[in-house]
């Protein structure tokens, strides 16, 4: 079994440094010091996930005491799963249980992958994380600037479409219910284009909940307390609104809450949250009443955007 750590992985590590502080002493600046390494990292990472992967399948396959019931089938079956780092490539083996006659790769269900699975749980949260902020082609498009993953609109809509956040149902309500002086609700739709050929673009819609945000890097912000929920095209304003109720009605004290605004791009199911939730304030989010201020004075798209 190959050490997962050794003095090749020392090796590269230290290449990897010293790659990164020559774009800095070329003149290339910080940014690039930094792009190189965590290019350079993320393919450490890589390797390390790779040879953790494969010291599993070696355990699993060593020691009897580990797979009781199971027997060798296979040796040697690829697999390539994207991770936060980037793609890891890694060879399995294939057991059969003779009681039941299954087939299975122990070392992926040890750690917890399903057998068809593609996409690392910790890659799909990253996703998620980012289509609160962007549509779903640019939240795919900025986990590929970190990690080199090249990851579609259409694959960003099927994590948010899996997990379905608003059909997860609080197993029980808290016992303390949160005191928060404002509540924000952001609300938006994103044309997903479809799969085959010469069908339209379809709208997903967006609702997320959080309690403001904080910043935690150079132009980098972080929702508090944030909650999702994602509705296929043409569900009903009142059942949208009604889920958002729910959901805030056993999550806060809104006795104590002292204002909850609704923002979105002004369409009219966004704007009749503000009917559903009482007390509610919907105003025009920040991108979109730029617009209309600049359409208002009749100047064109092309100042808009300077």
């Amino acid at each position: 079994m190959q050490a997962i750590f050794d003095e090749g992985l020392v090796f590269s590590f230290q290449e990897v440094v010293k790659q990164a502080v020559l774009e800095i002493m070329d003149g290339n600046g910080m940014p690039a010091f930094q792009q190189a390494l965590r290019s350079g990292l993320n393919k450490i990472c890589c390797t390390t996930q790779q040879r953790v992967m494969e010291a599993v399948d070696d355990q699993l396959r060593e020691n009897l005491s580990m797979r009781k019931g199971w027997v060798v089938e296979r040796r040697n079956d690829p697999k390539t799963i994207l991770s936060p780092f980037g793609e890891v490539r890694y060879a399995r083996t294939l057991f059969q249980n003779k009681k039941t006659d299954e087939y299975a790769y122990l070392a992926d269900r040890f750690v917890g992958y399903t057998s068809h699975q593609r996409l690392d749980t910790l890659l799909e949260a990253d996703l998620l994380e980012e289509a609160v902020d962007k549509s779903y082609s640019k939240a795919g498009k900025s986990v590929e600037d970190q990690t080199g993953i090249r990851v579609s609109g259409q694959t960003v809509l099927n994590i948010v479409r899996k997990l379905q956040p608003e059909k997860i149902e609080l197993k029980e309500e808290p016992k303390v219910k949160k005191a928060v002086r404002i509540l924000y609700i952001e609300a938006d739709e994103d044309h997903v284009p479809h799969r085959e050929k010469g069908v339209s673009a379809f709208e997903q819609r967006l609702v997320y909940v959080h309690e403001g945000r904080v910043k935690v890097g150079k132009d980098r912000y972080e929702l508090i307390g944030k909650k999702y929920f994602t509705f296929p095209p043409g569900t009903p304003s009142h059942v949208i609104w009604d889920t958002i109720w729910r959901y805030l009605d056993v999550t806060y004290d809104l006795e104590q809450t002292e204002y909850i605004f609704i923002s979105g791009d002004g369409v009219s199911w966004i704007q009749a949250g503000a009917e559903y939730i009482e007390d509610a304030r919907y105003v025009l989010d920040g991108f979109h009443l730029r617009r209309a201020i600049f359409r208002a004075a009749g100047r064109g798209e092309k100042e808009e955007a300077v």
